[in-house]
């Protein structure tokens, strides 16, 4: 059956920055997403919003409190985990949750990766008993870490190489040096070179069109299943794998707005433009959200037009 393409604009442009399950971070700290009560969030205001395509969430506060929500319903599974630990400035995007749902990580201010293996259902600060127990921490200085979907990426902070972990104790040296605002997921990676170029690595036999970006100077990227990225005057390029997962239209953005950032998930794309509107573009009524019971596709009609 043919995936129909559809186009969504938020009804207001308060968003700095919107991803491709619908949460964003609005421009006076808060935390939204289409279709939920967002209140568990708490009072807090947010410099930052990471998410692995929504599952999970990671934001950090005014005050410099990393937080992950991890909220997955589905019949093989239920995961619902709340955790906090100290960050520091300078590194308030410095949190992912890699190889599951249940394992969020860390770069503490010293440059550690520290991530709490297999946590439980529950809610948990950094110093809590449990989350104690189950910390692990990876040899070595780092400097940026992502990823999501199986495997962690960081950078080393003495060499500038990134590394891929499978498990903290298991680094794999990819000689790709260089690269900011990394990208990753299953071990596949990429990056901004100095100069604006996208560079990617790692696990390329996954998803081999990933690896083959566009050439051009970039500002912002995203990736899997397929890659966007905004160029200097705003535009956006969307590149995948041939034939790969692309059938909703969620490679081709939308003319006629100059781009600040961009997010992809499984069926669709979102971005925010220059004027802090958030616009989406694909078919979320077949994303992983909805096969998980969180169907995106009606509250995105309720909510955006």
């Amino acid at each position: 059956m043919p995936c129909e393409r559809a186009e969504w604009t938020s009804s207001d442009d308060g968003w700095d920055h919107f991803d491709a399950a619908g949460c964003g971070l609005r421009n006076d700290g808060s935390i939204d997403c289409a279709g939920f009560d967002m209140t568990w969030t708490g009072p807090d205001r947010y410099v930052t919003l990471q998410g692995g395509n929504g599952i999970p969430l990671c934001a950090v506060t005014e005050n410099m409190v990393g937080r992950c929500w991890v909220f997955v319903y589905a019949a093989w599974d239920s995961v619902d985990i709340r955790f906090s630990f100290e960050t520091a400035p300078g590194q308030a995007e410095q949190m992912v949750v890699a190889w599951d749902l249940r394992t969020p990580c860390a770069l503490s201010p010293e440059g550690e990766i520290r991530c709490w293996i297999d946590l439980p259902s529950g809610e948990y600060t950094h110093d809590s008993p449990e989350a104690v127990e189950r910390l692990q921490v990876a040899d070595g200085t780092f400097g940026q870490i992502a990823g999501q979907g199986g495997a962690l990426v960081a950078v080393d902070a003495t060499e500038g190489e990134v590394v891929v972990f499978e498990a903290l104790d298991r680094p794999e040296r990819t000689g790709v040096r260089g690269l900011s605002d990394l990208e990753a997921s299953g071990g596949l990676f990429c990056g901004l070179s100095d100069a604006g170029a996208i560079q990617c690595g790692g696990a390329c036999d996954l998803i081999p069109g990933l690896c083959s970006p566009p050439e051009g100077v970039f500002t912002d990227i995203a990736i899997w299943p397929h890659g966007c990225a905004v160029d200097p005057n705003g535009d956006i390029t969307c590149w995948s794998e041939p034939d790969f997962m692309t059938d909703c239209g969620q490679v081709e953005p939308p003319a006629g707005r100059r781009f600040a950032s961009v997010a992809t998930g499984l069926t669709w794309s979102c971005a925010t433009d220059v004027d802090g509107w958030a616009v989406c573009w694909g078919n979320p009524g077949v994303d992983f959200l909805a096969v998980v019971g969180r169907t995106r596709k009606q509250s995105f009609d309720d909510r955006y037009r």
